[in-house]
């Protein structure tokens, strides 16, 4: 549907440009290559009424047709003046339209600012002919199309730097005016007494004073009326359209969060350092840091006052979960603190208020903005381990909550091995096809980038580890933490202590 939708823009806008200021040979060539006006109006009909109350959700087709009809007829008005006398000049008009206005049409694109100008500038055009139509003839009667290339220049820069400027505002007021104008005028061709902006002379004669007198039809003033009342109809509708998706989108963000754990104070700094690199990255969603009773009062205190200044910006909050230990026949634990938190993990499972959840261990920095992670389609995410490569690492999970699923990894716990005696390796024995299931579920490891990996591979083979490109997040795996040996800093360790110390300098900083 989306397809059809940016086809059926351009044809509008370029129905009605053409029919405002498109040379003769290109509309009604006397070659094959023309364009009935009927067919034009009934495209105007048809497709006005869409562009009037959707305009706006097409707003890239708007600026690519802009650019197009912008270049084509410049192009072809040249060739139409420079080779007036050859036979061979209505087919090269055609041509040089579509090769220059694809050409402009892909700048217009590009150049984005650009291209909200073209689009502006159109619907000021579109103005400056209606109006001249409806009085500014009468400033200048002798030479009616003096007063209309002021006003076309005139409007056509002011909407056009405004919609540069401000965007959304005067793009909604565009496309709902021109919507209205191709509407009334596909009407306007069928019932007749529509007058053509660009050709005002065939409504005048000359008094015996000498003076011109214009007798626009009446009729005119009803295609006026019915032009404004459908633009004022469509700008309604289409802010109530933004507006319910805005809605709509806030209710999506409210239902997708960042997740983090923190099984004891020893934590806290790593907490500390994850939200803030998540603020830094401009996170979209909120952060919801799960501790266990095992963290003090005091400690969860201070990370509340650690993340008032970020909640502007990035939302956080605290909230307690069940410790989920380690099953006692589990003997290879490397990590003492597992024993009675190290699946409190699975928590994440039962959170079913949220609709996506993307969680990332505590030890872990965020390098680059990584909300498309919500968008992906699987239930279950995750990236591949250092080794081996068909497990994965639990560090970071995108997770879509179900209770029943949650239940099930509860009721597994204590049935299926842990080959490192936490919860990556109960994971990847819960989930054993993740390699070769869906791509969805497999995540790129720039996506969970392991420290581990690079003390492999950077002295002698550096090559492994700057190939991890696009690197979002780096994941402090093993140990000792960052924090937990202050006199170890390799390049990451220095890395992570530079976003540690520049969050505890937010007091300091421009906007806190």
């Amino acid at each position: 549907m989306e397809k059809k939708q940016s086809v059926m823009l351009p044809l509008l806008l370029a129905v009605c440009v053409a029919q405002v200021v498109a040379p003769a040979t290109v509309l009604h060539s006397t070659t094959k290559l023309q364009v009935a006006p009927g067919i034009a109006a009934v495209l105007a009909i048809f497709l006005g009424l869409f562009v009037c109350f959707y305009g706006y959700k097409l707003l890239r087709p708007a600026i690519f047709l802009c650019g197009f009809v912008t270049g084509g007829l410049l192009v072809a008005l040249i060739i139409q003046y420079a080779f007036a006398s050859m036979a061979w000049m209505a087919t090269a008009s055609w041509i040089g339209f579509l090769v220059a206005g694809g050409i402009t049409g892909c700048l217009a694109l590009w150049l984005y600012n650009v291209g909200l100008f073209l689009v502006g500038a159109l619907s000021g055009i579109l103005l400056a002919f209606m109006l001249n139509t409806s009085f500014g003839y009468r400033i200048y009667p002798s030479q009616p199309d003096v007063m209309l290339v002021i006003m076309v220049v005139f409007f056509g820069i002011l909407f056009g730097f405004l919609a540069s400027m401000v965007e959304k505002p005067v793009v909604i007021l565009a496309t709902s005016f021109i919507g209205a104008t191709g509407f009334v005028w596909g009407v306007g061709y069928f019932i007749g007494k529509y007058p053509s902006g660009a050709d005002l002379k065939r409504f005048r004669w000359k008094n015996p004073s000498g003076d011109w007198i214009y007798t626009i039809p009446k009729a005119w003033w009803a295609y006026l009326v019915v032009t404004l009342l459908l633009f004022l109809a469509g700008v309604v509708v289409q802010y109530h359209s933004i507006f319910l998706d805005l809605d709509r989108s806030k209710m999506n963000d409210a239902r997708r969060v960042y997740a983090t754990l923190i099984t004891s104070d020893a934590y806290v700094m790593g907490v500390e350092a994850l939200a803030y690199s998540l603020f830094k990255a401009n996170a979209r969603y909120p952060l919801l840091v799960l501790h266990t009773p095992q963290v003090t009062s005091a400690c969860c205190e201070k990370l509340a006052r650690f993340f008032q200044p970020l909640q502007a910006k990035l939302p956080i909050s605290l909230r307690c979960v069940p410790e989920i230990g380690i099953p006692e026949r589990t003997e290879h634990v490397h990590v003492a603190g597992w024993v009675n938190s190290g699946y409190s993990k699975l928590n994440i499972f039962a959170l079913e208020e949220f609709e996506k959840i993307v969680y990332i261990d505590a030890d872990a920095l965020v390098l680059q903005n990584v909300d498309e992670l919500f968008d992906r389609s699987s239930s279950f995410a995750a990236a591949p381990d250092v080794f081996p490569p068909d497990r994965f690492n639990a560090g970071v999970l995108v997770i879509q909550p179900n209770t029943d699923l949650f239940e099930a990894l509860v009721a597994k716990a204590t049935v299926l091995p842990s080959y490192d005696g936490g919860d990556t390796g109960f994971l990847n024995a819960f989930f054993p096809d993740w390699f070769h299931s869906d791509p969805a579920s497999r995540l790129p490891f720039g996506y969970n980038a392991q420290r581990t990996m690079y003390w492999l591979v950077n002295a002698k083979n550096p090559g492994y580890w700057q190939a991890i490109q696009p690197l979002k997040i780096l994941h402090y795996s093993s140990n000792p933490k960052p924090w937990e040996a202050p006199d170890r800093k390799g390049d990451l360790e220095m890395l992570w202590w530079q976003v540690y110390t520049e969050s505890r300098c937010l007091g300091f900083l421009p906007g806190f």
